[in-house]
């Protein structure tokens, strides 16, 4: 994209903000008021990444590409057809939200059709999970058949289940509505089908059912009290030597609200008065700089805060002011917040200890542990009584959640784990075990194939880290 198209898109991109704070100014109608204001948020964040791209910006992160699409972020690449559709655009008066609203949409096609023809070499694998091959590992044992129907009445919870393919909505006549009991049932029956034939061809709700019977057994979501995790699993017993470790990291990890009472994701403490989280997670209370150099900005009605303790029934809080963003990852989805060295909830309070970063030294099969507050499934494919089932309607509260290092992904600086997760869990840290240190800051998760994190040993020579505790003692 030549120099001089570039300047006069930033030129319409000013007008059309200046348009926005004014009439957002001289608007009665809270509704009209905020229209505008989202609209100058939405272009301040295009006209920040049109400005500082540089026209040969690599693709090398599957993350950047999501991210690029997602945030409109803008490449040299431009789609001629539109890039004269917004140049016309911009020579036109935008003197109302919709006309705004138009040009903003434009902008945002522009860069989407760039990133799309543009070709990413590193591709991450797109293979579903076969849950056949953990059959034999699950049907182990005595009792383990009643184990799977008493799970339920424990504090062990999973990610939900999709079953029947599809989603579907809410008043689909097809939508599924067996009982958990009954899903358990047929689950058990596969399972010891696959046990003895790994080969075994299941119909969808067999299959869905099998995983909902080998998430309760190796993949539970354990509720966290008093910053203590109950009785685990069989298949997890071996952690229980690390439990005195695990506690120590577990009050470090809270609950983000980008105002009281609304969750946006989770964080953790990596230094006296820094929060760790993804930058997806900030951006629902903040803006990115309207030019290089400038800082983000938090809304100015957000309200942030950070709760290290909202556990299942206690009434103990730990709040503590998200007083602002100290700094957000160029590419990756990583983020700090500057927060509050006292609480405001217990008054005066202070912080817990931060945990330090590791070092390389994982492999597959290492085992892991994240802490978070899982709160809805982000792909909307899971029907919701068994979400309530699963979870008991206890969501947005403190889970740990043990799984296993995967695979790596240098190329795109990050790695898979099998946690189990759910939307509320962005920003989590994935904890290595043995070191009882962060390796990985969750960021989002593919259904049926993988959870991935951002490897953060990778980032340890990283400007924006260079303060924090790489290799940190335990």
């Amino acid at each position: 994209m030549d120099v001089e198209s570039k300047e006069k898109i930033l030129l319409a991109i000013d007008q059309a903000m200046e348009h926005c704070q004014k009439a957002a100014g001289a608007t009665n109608e809270l509704a009209e008021r905020d229209r505008f204001q989202e609209l100058h948020q939405s272009l301040s964040g295009h006209r920040f990444h049109l400005a500082t791209v540089q026209d040969d910006y690599p693709i090398d992160n599957d993350f950047v590409l999501e991210a690029k699409q997602r945030d409109a972020l803008t490449f040299s690449r431009f789609n001629q057809k539109l890039l004269e559709s917004v140049l016309t655009d911009s020579a036109t008066k935008l003197s109302d939200a919709d006309s705004i609203a138009s040009f903003s949409d434009r902008v945002s096609q522009l860069s989407v059709r760039s990133v799309n023809s543009m070709k990413n070499p590193h591709e991450l694998p797109d293979t579903p999970i076969d849950f056949r091959r953990y059959a034999k590992a699950v049907t182990s044992g005595e009792g383990w058949e009643d184990q799977v129907r008493y799970a339920l009445d424990d504090e062990v919870r999973t990610r939900a289940i999709v079953f029947g393919g599809e989603s579907l909505p809410d008043d689909s006549p097809s939508r599924p509505t067996k009982h958990l009991g009954a899903v358990l049932e047929t689950g058990i029956l596969a399972a010891q089908e696959a046990a003895r034939n790994p080969n075994a061809p299941l119909s969808p709700d067999q299959d869905a059912a099998l995983e909902a019977v080998v998430r309760l057994r190796e993949r539970p979501a354990l509720l966290v009290q008093k910053d203590n995790f109950p009785e685990l699993p069989d298949c997890w017993r071996r952690l229980n030597q690390f439990r005195a470790c695990i506690r120590r990291r577990i009050p470090c990890t809270g609950r983000i609200d980008w105002r009281p009472g609304e969750m946006v994701g989770t964080g953790f403490l990596v230094a006296d008065d820094l929060v760790m989280t993804n930058r997806h997670v900030v951006e629902y209370f903040a803006d990115p700089p309207p030019a290089p150099g400038g800082n983000w900005k938090i809304w100015a009605r957000a309200k942030p805060t950070i709760d290290f303790k909202m556990e299942h029934g206690e009434p103990e809080r730990s709040i503590f002011a998200i007083q602002s963003v100290a700094g957000v990852h160029p590419a990756q989805d990583i983020a700090l917040l500057r927060v509050a060295t006292q609480a405001a909830e217990p008054a005066g309070a202070s912080l817990p200890a931060p945990v330090g970063l590791a070092g390389p030294g994982v492999s597959r099969g290492t085992d892991l542990y994240a802490v978070g507050y899982p709160y809805v499934d982000n792909e909307n494919a899971t029907p919701t009584e068994v979400i309530r089932a699963i979870f008991d309607d206890i969501f947005q509260v403190k889970r740990l959640q043990p799984g296993q290092f995967n695979s790596m992904f240098a190329e795109y600086g990050v790695f898979s784990h099998d946690c189990s997760t759910l939307g509320g869990n962005s920003g989590s840290g994935i904890v290595d075990v043995a070191s009882n240190l962060i390796i990985g800051v969750h960021y989002k998760g593919k259904y049926r194939q993988a959870n991935y994190a951002v490897a953060m040993w990778l980032l340890s020579g990283d400007d924006l880290f260079r303060d924090l505790n790489f290799l940190g003692a335990t």
